[in-house]
């Protein structure tokens, strides 16, 4: 039988998460009880932070109550109980500001590269979700609040009704009924107005604007953009397998084809050459048309890899 190695801190380094479980084993008395003690980080993985309170706020909360001072009590433990006591203890404290989600509370949906998904809401409204996206709303606080997160991009057709609030990182953007599109990619918030009237308001900043149909308008670096035109008929063109790009860098460019196709794109542009704008509509069904007009507009060649996952584009 092979002997256990000695260190004196393995317990406090296991729960910190210095060591890992098969390491902090070795270590381990033959009675510790590592079964009884994974059932305790198991339950925390499930702990979420409640509705109103920021993860933040939830952790300056609990560093406080570890810290609060109180009167000493002495508790015989032995080493084979002490491990556990210390984790129960420490999920109590986490229990105290932290919920554990109901399995039904939460609603997810993702798409992946190049997919794409329709949802019905519980309000009977509707998310187009493009490639490589995601929404989640709770169904159990929907009549009170229609609200959902997204991350990627979406077209919403917003039944009537009380104020309807789709979250991004870049910002928010609210309704009472309407459809839009709402694209939030590498620190880049783009918000379209097809019908209805949209109020955007930028994370960072605060600052927020109303647009209206045919209007668009840019959430980026803390500000917001002028409020600019465009054709109706061009929000969320993607869901009519095509893409418009209105002076977007060329690598915004390659990296929503790469989503698109499920493919992969290099080039030998430089830095400052990937961040020229490119103005194109392309198709989204049709690689090799897409490709084409690229090299076209970019005089550029494309050289595709033997088994037609990479494409790389070269100047002549």
């Amino acid at each position: 039988m092979e002997e256990k190695k000695h260190h004196t801190n393995w317990e406090r380094e296991w729960l910190e998460g210095n060591i890992s479980s098969d390491e902090a084993s070795k270590y381990a008395p033959d009675n510790t009880p590592f079964d009884a003690f994974a059932q305790f980080i198991e339950g925390a993985s499930q702990l979420d932070v409640p509705r109103d309170t920021s993860t933040e706020q939830a952790w300056e909360k609990l560093q406080s109550k570890i810290g609060a001072d109180s009167s000493p009590k002495v508790i015989s433990l032995t080493r084979r109980n002490w491990l556990i006591g210390i984790a129960a203890s420490f999920i109590l404290a986490l229990g105290a500001f932290f919920l554990l989600p109901t399995a039904t509370d939460q609603t997810i949906i993702n798409t992946g590269l190049a997919e794409y998904n329709s949802v019905q809401l519980p309000d009977g409204s509707t998310v187009h979700l493009n490639a490589v996206s995601n929404v989640s709303f709770s169904k159990k606080a929907w009549k009170e609040s229609r609200e959902l997160n997204l991350n990627g991009e979406a077209f919403f057709e917003v039944k009537r009704g009380s104020n309807f609030t789709v979250n991004t990182e870049l910002g928010t953007v609210q309704v009472l009924g309407t459809s839009f599109n709402v694209r939030e990619r590498n620190g880049q918030l783009i918000v379209a107005c097809k019908t209805g009237k949209v109020r955007v308001t930028d994370a960072a900043s605060g600052k927020f604007v109303d647009i209206t149909p045919g209007k668009f308008v840019v959430a980026e670096n803390g500000d917001l953009s002028e409020v600019e035109e465009i054709n109706t008929n061009r929000v969320a063109s993607w869901m009519k397998n095509e893409f418009d790009f209105e002076s977007l860098a060329i690598q915004e460019v390659f990296s929503e084809l790469e989503r698109q196709y499920d493919i992969t794109i290099t080039s030998d542009y430089s830095e400052n050459e990937l961040k020229e704008t490119f103005t194109a509509t392309l198709p989204t069904d049709d690689l090799k048309s897409a490709v084409e007009t690229i090299e076209a507009i970019k005089r550029v060649k494309a050289e595709y890899s033997e088994d037609g996952q990479s494409i790389k584009f070269f100047r002549e």
